[in-house]
């Protein structure tokens, strides 16, 4: 009886192994599907983009000679200099024409046509129109009469295989002048379409509109073979095809019996004129290989599998046993998570902040023991840098990433101002020896205190709210999430916050909240919740109440995922407590520094300040003013100075602003001291004077003006 319940076992066991197995490999197939799907698309993509630049290229061309053309209409016989100066400057372009509308020049006959084509280094000129060359019967001088736009005719071979591009010119009456055309080769096509493929045997084909094949050329062997069957099905309206998830693209497969190996060529048409149509061919060996590998594997492993349940029938006895190591062994993994815990939230940073300029709060609910969820936040020259960010996954892989994400965040914003460098350098450390494919979204901002600038970058993370009179979503674009590709490059935008505005920033496990009937929180929910908690005292408060909020929501149901709220209530700079509050323009000459040290002098007089502070700003400012006097406005230029000098009884401020040439000296490098006079670079003295002399030194580049603020702490 015991030998029978132990088969029953390890054919029950063997059956959901299988089961197991043949599910994991069927995902992991549609899982490659789709991966490829993205894949194509972007090839695609990429090479319309290398396309269309070609044509836009060609396009300009045309439009720059336009003006030319027209001041030679008086002059017919140096009309042919157009067509060969355009060529001179645009080597892709063979043949330049003129095709005038027949008995425009009476003296020139029916049709005129000069022309000017490439003969290997050698342009030469000629007038082609005539009775033999009846160019008013051809397709690019007609259609391109007929229409305001730029006309464009299938590839097709004369003597190398080129496409026509042309252009009505009429006069003010809207009659027609003459047709401005050129002969564009293709020989570039075949470089940019075989460039990069997504797998080695993988090729670009292009069709025009019709479905005619451009390239591949009938040169190229195989691969032209192919194409010419692929093609085939292309046009084929009975063919099966499909839509790409994204529908931005189709889909054929294609058997060995049709074309000699498994696969499927993705396809779309170019947006714009021409409407070419491009396509990938890849192979099923080559897209799947990997997983064919993997069911070679799987069986061996089902076999394993046997020999391990054999094993533990005959263990059965030893079961109560390890049942109870196994039960030791979870207590000491749970107590190794509660202590990974409490290191986790230890490197949080402070819950609050809250000064003259700004509010900062924040909070994270792991949905386990630890989470992948991270924010931070720290002040640096007047500048508050922070970010929120979402690890891909739960656990301790998604925590460990975390923590390295946070860390690089800290040591990064110590020295660079531009979040989209910071997300840059982050980025970088998260591909290095990325075997497990983790990436996270993030979001990263700067905002400068006094002036409420807002510089931030974006990599796939959920849109933060700007909430005032009204909630919206910041304009914020995607990027990439890091960790995806190393050599991604991010961008940076801007925003002015105004005062009193809450910058509110979340990541998906506030809108993806969902309650015991499987509803989702949504962001349309967050908006609404915040018209009505806008006027909360403190944004600790603020978070306090959308936290009981999602809570209430639930009503009970399980936390799915972290959960991370961040929320920056900007005050804006406060003017009320300003003991002296004086400003002076100066321009970039050296001899108004008198009525600098004037203006100096007379302010410090209103101030309780030792004469020992004065001698220090006087040299700091004294200092900053000539550099920019020196620097800001290269070749003589003259320009304007404005130098405001506040003091609230903490702290005097300087804000010194120019329109000349961007330059941020917090970004500087430090001058080795070390080194001798002679071995020194010259330059960067000035600046180290400066910063060391200031408790802050603050730079802003805003509306095209350099803003620079110097602040001294008096007590």
């Amino acid at each position: 009886m015991k030998k029978v319940k132990g088969i029953l076992i390890i054919i029950l066991a063997a059956v959901l192994l299988e089961v197991m197995l043949g599910i994991q490999y069927y995902s992991m197939h549609d899982m490659m599907s789709e991966q490829l799907e993205k894949r194509a698309e972007s090839e695609l993509t990429l090479k319309a983009i290398l396309i269309k630049n070609m044509l836009n290229q060609t396009e300009n061309a045309l439009e720059d000679y336009v003006w030319d053309l027209r001041q030679r209409f008086g002059k017919p016989d140096s009309i042919d200099l157009v067509a060969k100066s355009l060529l001179s400057t645009n080597p892709e372009i063979v043949n330049c024409w003129i095709a005038f509308t027949p008995y425009y020049y009476s003296q020139k006959g029916r049709l005129f046509e000069p022309c000017a084509k490439r003969q290997g280094e050698i342009i030469k000129t000629d007038q082609v129109g005539g009775e033999k060359h009846d160019y008013t019967l051809m397709e690019h001088y007609r259609e391109a009469a007929e229409s305001s736009d730029y006309h464009w005719t299938d590839p097709y071979f004369d003597e190398i295989i080129v496409t026509t591009c042309s252009k009505a010119i009429r006069d003010g009456r809207d009659s027609l002048i003459c047709v401005f055309g050129a002969d564009l080769s293709l020989k570039w096509l075949n470089d940019t379409l075989n460039v990069r493929h997504i797998f080695p045997s993988s090729f670009i084909m292009l069709l025009t509109e019709e479905g005619k094949i451009i390239m591949p050329q009938p040169s190229e062997g195989d691969k032209s073979e192919i194409s010419q069957k692929l093609t085939t099905f292309i046009n084929d309206s009975s063919v099966v095809r499909t839509n790409s998830k994204s529908g931005r693209t189709k889909i054929i497969r294609f058997s060995s019996d049709e074309v000699g190996d498994d696969g499927c060529v993705f396809y779309a048409n170019m947006r714009g004129k021409p409407h070419w149509q491009l396509a990938v061919v890849c192979y099923d060996r080559e897209v799947y290989a990997q997983l064919y590998k993997l069911r070679l594997r799987f069986l061996l492993l089902n076999l394993l599998g046997f020999g391990v349940l054999l094993f533990m029938v005959e263990r059965y006895a030893l079961n109560v046993l390890k049942l109870q190591k196994t039960t030791l062994e979870q207590s000491r993994i749970n107590n190794d998570l509660h202590i990974a815990n409490k290191i986790q939230t230890a490197m949080l940073p402070e819950k609050e902040l809250v000064d003259e300029h700004v509010e900062v709060a924040g909070k994270l609910i792991p949905a386990k023991q630890v989470g992948g969820d991270l924010y931070e936040f720290l002040v640096r020259n007047e500048k508050l840098f922070f970010c929120i960010g979402d690890v891909s996954g739960k656990g301790i892989p998604s925590a460990l990433i975390m923590a390295m994400t946070q860390a690089i965040f800290r040591v990064i914003s110590i020295r660079e101002n531009n979040p989209a460098r910071i997300m840059e350098d982050i980025n970088g450390m998260a591909c290095r020896n990325n075997k497990s494919n983790m990436f996270a979204t993030l979001f990263i901002g700067v905002l400068d205190l006094p002036t409420g600038h807002l510089r931030y970058c974006n990599a796939g993370h959920d849109l933060p709210l700007i909430i005032n009179q009204e909630v919206s979503k910041l304009n914020a674009h995607a990027n990439l999430p890091v960790g995806v590709f190393s050599d991604t490059k991010y961008e940076m935008q801007e925003e002015r916050l105004s005062p009193n505005t809450i910058l509110f920033l979340y990541t998906d496990g506030l809108t993806e909240t969902i309650n015991m009937k499987r509803e989702q929180f949504g962001i349309g929910r967050v908006v609404t919740t915040f018209h009505e908690l806008r006027t909360t005292p403190t944004v600790n408060q603020l978070l306090d109440k959308m936290t009981d909020i999602v809570v209430e929501y639930m009503d009970g149901a399980e936390q799915r995922d972290d959960l991370t709220l961040f929320a920056i209530r900007y005050k804006g700079e406060q003017n009320s407590d300003q003991i002296l509050d004086e400003s002076l323009v100066v321009s970039n000459d050296i001899q108004e520094l008198k009525q600098l040290k004037s203006f100096l002098l007379s302010s410090f007089e209103k101030i309780d300040v030792s004469q020992t502070m004065v001698s220090q700003l006087r040299l700091a400012l004294e200092e900053t003013i000539v550099n920019i006097m020196n620097y800001a406005y290269p070749n003589d230029k003259k320009g304007d100075i404005l130098i405001n000098m506040k003091y609230d009884g903490k702290a005097i401020r300087f804000v010194i602003t120019d329109e000349g040439v961007a330059f941020d000296p917090t970004q500087a490098a430090e001058v080795d001291t070390t080194l001798s006079a002679k071995d020194r670079p010259i330059g960067g003295l000035g600046i180290l004077l400066v910063r060391e002399l200031m408790d802050t030194v603050n730079y802003e580049r805003i509306d095209d003006k350099n803003v620079l603020t110097l602040k001294k702490l008096v007590n």
